[in-house]
């Protein structure tokens, strides 16, 4: 779940986040596990460009958890950014995982693509994994191309925190 400058660091239309309904459509339903990978919530561990943003993700994870839980209810749904998460042990998380996703992010692309289960990523667009659209055609059925409602990361910046949780688990119409 990338949320630092995605919440709040850049003006940029070209990437953001997508609802929590999407998770829904794709995780199956006998999942016993769910990791979320994120930023640290530790201001010294984040760039000095998502301090400002740390509380925020914490919320928004948090929620994406509790959403999680509510669809699986017997699943164990864990958040991976401790002290002892690199980067590799991040990629590798991706790549190892039965069903893998990632929003529209040049960061969880390359791992969620090659990973050795399904993976799951936003429709790209010109400006972020701009190639991502003809993925799906080389690797049938083990890539995915989501289409899933998104608030860029200039929308975010306009929106109050609350408007942010409610954007993300209100029912798609």
């Amino acid at each position: 779940l990338r949320c630092g400058d995605v919440l709040g660091g850049r003006r940029r239309t070209d990437y953001g986040m997508m609802k929590f309904s999407e998770y829904k459509k794709w995780i199956s339903k006998d999942a016993r596990t769910v990791g979320i990978v994120t930023q640290p919530f530790d201001k010294e561990r984040n760039r000095s460009l998502d301090h400002d943003k740390v509380d925020d993700c914490r919320a928004v994870t948090y929620k994406l958890v509790d959403y999680l839980q509510d669809f699986l209810p017997s699943a164990k749904i864990s958040i991976h950014n401790s002290v002892n998460e690199s980067l590799p042990m991040t990629f590798a998380r991706l790549i190892m995982a039965d069903q893998s996703f990632t929003t529209l992010s040049s960061f969880g692309i390359f791992p969620v693509i090659g990973g050795f289960g399904k993976g799951y990523f936003q429709k790209g667009n010109g400006g972020v994994n701009p190639f991502s659209k003809y993925l799906p055609e080389i690797y049938p059925g083990e890539l995915i191309m989501m289409d899933a409602p998104v608030k860029t990361a200039a929308e975010l910046m306009d929106m109050d925190l609350q408007s942010i949780l409610d954007w993300f688990v209100e029912e798609d119409s």
